[in-house]
């Protein structure tokens, strides 16, 4: 195995690995997780049912776009792209509440998604020649 390869499935596993714990560990307490969250949200506009929802929803994302990545394949183009777009999510509640410190991190694993997305080692579908 090249360094490349070795480099690129290391950071595959650990990015893997870091979003599917941060959500499973939420799990079983996913009523309080998503309690918490919601009442992070009092007094914005996703207060109520909108960050409950978001509550349950999160935990669980993480855990599949976790999965995916380390399923590797074909799964890892989907699941690094659900990645960046569930950090969109989070960014745009972490901005709502006014959670700073938060914010690097979403940042961080966006980036870190999408340096895994845009590698050569990532399965994309062949590119049909219609000329």
């Amino acid at each position: 195995m090249t360094n490349n390869k070795l480099a690129y499935h290391s950071f595959r596993l650990a990015m893997g690995i870091s979003i599917l714990i941060h959500g499973a560990v939420r799990i079983p307490k996913l009523l309080k997780v998503a309690e918490g969250i919601s009442s992070d949200f009092d007094g914005t506009l996703l207060q109520g049912i909108p960050s409950l929802a978001a509550g349950f929803f999160v935990p669980i994302a993480e855990v599949l776009v976790g999965i995916g990545i380390l399923i590797g394949w074909k799964v890892s183009r989907y699941a690094l792209t659900s990645g960046i777009l569930l950090m969109g999510i989070l960014m745009i509640g972490t901005c709502l509440i006014e959670n700073w410190a938060a914010l690097p991190s979403q940042i961080i694993h966006a980036i870190a998604f999408y340096i895994l997305l845009i590698n050569a080692l990532t399965w994309q579908p062949e590119r049909k020649n219609y000329d």
